[in-house]
């Protein structure tokens, strides 16, 4: 696929900031309108890549939890290295998924600030948590290399509350074991159901990371056989989390 060159991307983001009189438009316009450049990549897309449209912005509504699943079967073979070339991410929201974009940041009430914040990704951070296609991948890619559950399931835990996304893809100095976080995801998805249904309870969860990570910096986690390392979950959860 094609994408926009270095130079042009900061280019456009200049003018976004730039200009508040900026008209969000498909990126082909704005290729003639800026006399931006395209160069070629080895990022491929599918011909019929399309997101679900948000029905509203209700967790629910908004269909974050379904597209983070699609968008895996839409790009398959993205990797992590190729996931941090901002080109790609850019290019696909003005392009691609423009109209997801739009209608799932606000329709015709898009600012400047907007812009930047879900058109555009920087750093690291605004990847996962802020550009409109991006952090829905990441989200997916974290979830789809979690040990002992599928997808399907460690998303349904994930896109429970926005605060296991940001405990999780944030990186805390807990979760970043893959085991770790396998587990916890695990143990949430088995045993904190209600017919059937993840139920997420914040000052649980908060006094469970608390106590997990208290009680990491008395042993080495990773370290602990099988056995071990079961009992250790299941003891903590069981005293903090489903009393």
């Amino acid at each position: 696929m094609r994408v926009l060159s270095t130079q042009s991307l900061e280019q456009l983001r200049n003018i976004v900031r730039a200009d508040d009189k900026f008209v969000l438009e498909s990126l082909e316009e704005l290729v003639s309108r800026y006399s931006l450049s395209m160069i070629g990549s080895d990022l491929e897309l599918p011909k019929n890549f399309k997101l679900l449209s948000p029905v509203n912005d209700s967790w629910t509504g908004n269909k974050d939890r379904e597209n983070s699943e699609l968008i895996q079967t839409l790009i398959p073979n993205l990797t992590r290295a190729n996931a941090t070339d901002e080109r790609f991410w850019v290019t696909l929201a003005f392009r691609e998924a423009l109209e997801y974009s739009v209608l799932r940041w606000g329709g015709d009430e898009v600012d400047n600030k907007q812009i930047l914040n879900h058109w555009f990704a920087p750093t690291s951070r605004n990847k996962w948590r802020d550009h409109s296609v991006a952090r829905l991948w990441y989200v997916s890619s974290f979830a789809a290399g979690l040990e002992g559950i599928s997808l399907n399931d460690s998303l349904d835990v994930l896109y429970s509350n926005s605060e296991l996304l940001n405990s999780f893809l944030g990186r805390p100095r807990t979760t970043a074991s893959n085991r770790v976080a396998s587990k916890i995801i695990l143990m949430l998805h088995t045993k904190g159901r209600v017919d059937g249904v993840v139920i997420f309870d914040r000052n649980k969860f908060r006094a469970l990371m608390k106590e997990i990570d208290l009680r990491a910096g008395l042993i080495q986690i990773n370290a602990l056989r099988e056995k071990d390392f079961d009992d250790f979950f299941d003891d903590i959860f069981g005293t903090v989390y489903f009393t």
